[in-house]
């Protein structure tokens, strides 16, 4: 099938869509104009645009959507000429009266076994799908009929989005269109809105948590000094921990029997590397950070994460193997969450999947839903049989075996941990929802 955009535009690197947009309404004496950026010039010439966008309004889990996240990702993966299966970029746009008031950003990826997926840029590193918007700009019947815009000229077999909140204005965009995840999910967060401080905080847990807490800090301590050190993105400190964390969750995977294509990929710690970080217009922190537990100055236990709006997103933990019987990471956590909420930050965001352990670090969530919509045969083949049916067996499957069996079984397979496999989005796993509920 042809993967073109249907209606293309002249004038994708023009700040302002051309006289003749992909989409176009008029309503409530107001007019929308949807187009598609397809190009890294389109996507240069959006950039004062979206940041003002960013900026202008709140923009809850949606550090994934943000202008240095997705151009960083582009200028790194779409323009890797090694890369055989290399996306090709579609960011659709919404004006009211010329105005910028919604970036949808999104890729089309085809699979190892001939689907053609729109799905969300950067994905799998991209941990909610989602759009910088100006809530209040926006008509939800504009932004149903650009959905539907979408649908008929993306060229895609099946559009797949995942992990975004089930009240947002995506979800409003995509309504009941397509097969939903069976599966309930919601993220996991610390609201520290809910307390005057960090002693507060502290002072309302359950004794046991504390008696907990403070048992595994201890048994830590009495081995040397006990630091925790944070480092914003761009800084050679920074660098340095992206690269012991990287190093430390491969151990674990290995040690675990688990796989993770993108993290033995060299472009992730590219990536993550030339993330921005500094502090917002309220002194606190912005962008990419990296936080360490320290004993006698060695990090120990590792978080990478990102801020935007207030809203921290804890993205990748990890935690040196050989001190798993001190749960070093889970040390880390409250170091971690100690920091933020002395930072200013009003929400520490575990991500999706929020399991088990999580539940202890945080008071608060969000629902969180998934949607995969057909447009061939063949894309709805891929939701009703891979994605319905034999991924989550498979994986429920894999997930019940040991550790030894699940090693026995990559091997036999050839998924080797540390080979420079660029496999395509659908045998990826995501790296932040692989922090271990022991040692981490």
């Amino acid at each position: 099938m042809s993967h073109r955009v249907t209606n293309p535009v002249s004038s994708f690197a023009d700040p302002h869509p051309g006289e003749d947009p992909l989409f176009r309404r008029v309503t409530g004496g107001h007019s929308f104009a949807g187009d598609v950026v397809i190009d890294m010039d389109g996507l240069e010439a959006l950039a004062e645009a979206w940041r003002r966008l960013e900026a202008g309004h709140s923009q809850p889990y949606a550090y994934f959507q943000s202008f240095d996240w997705c151009s960083r990702w582009c200028r790194l993966y779409l323009l890797d000429r090694a890369d055989r299966r290399r996306p090709q970029l579609r960011i659709y746009t919404l004006r009211r009266d010329g105005r910028l008031v919604l970036v949808l950003p999104t890729m089309l990826v085809q699979t190892s076994y001939g689907v053609t997926r729109l799905t969300a840029l950067g994905e799998p590193l991209s941990q909610y799908a989602g759009v910088i918007t100006d809530a209040d700009a926006v008509d939800p019947a504009v932004t149903a009929d650009f959905w539907s815009t979408i649908q008929r000229s993306c060229g895609a077999d099946v559009i797949t989005l995942d992990q975004f909140p089930k009240n947002s204005v995506l979800a409003a965009m995509i309504g009941d269109n397509g097969l939903a995840e069976a599966s309930s999910n919601a993220s996991a967060v610390l609201d520290t809105t809910r307390f005057a401080g960090w002693d507060e905080y502290r002072a309302g847990l359950p004794r046991s948590h504390r008696k907990g807490r403070n048992q595994r800090r201890n048994k830590l301590a009495k081995m040397g000094r006990l630091d925790y050190e944070v480092h914003a993105g761009g800084t050679p400190r920074y660098r340095d921990l992206v690269a012991l964390a990287l190093d430390m969750k491969r151990d674990w995977l290995r040690e675990c029997g688990r796989r993770d294509n993108t993290l033995a990929d060299p472009r992730t710690a590219a990536f993550l590397n030339a993330l921005p970080g500094g502090t917002d217009k309220g002194s606190g922190p912005a962008g990419a950070v990296a936080g360490a537990l320290t004993l006698d100055g060695r990090p120990i236990a590792i978080e990478i994460g990102f801020c935007l709006d207030g809203h921290y997103y804890s993205y990748l933990g990890a935690f040196d193997w050989s001190m798993r019987d001190f749960s070093p990471g889970k040390v880390q956590i409250e170091a971690a969450q100690q920091w933020a909420v002395e930072a200013g930050v009003e929400r520490y965001d575990f991500l999706g999947e929020a399991a088990e352990y999580k539940l202890h670090w945080s008071n608060a969530g969000e629902p969180l839903e998934s949607r995969a919509v057909a447009l061939s045969v063949l894309g709805l083949a891929y939701c009703v049989g891979w994605r319905t049916f034999v991924r989550p067996k498979a994986k429920a499957l894999f997930d019940r075996l040991s550790p030894a069996a699940r090693i026995r079984v990559l091997a036999a397979m050839g998924w080797l941990f540390d080979r420079n496999d660029r496999s395509d989005p659908d045998r990826a796993v995501r790296p932040a929802r692989q922090r271990t509920a022991g040692g981490a």
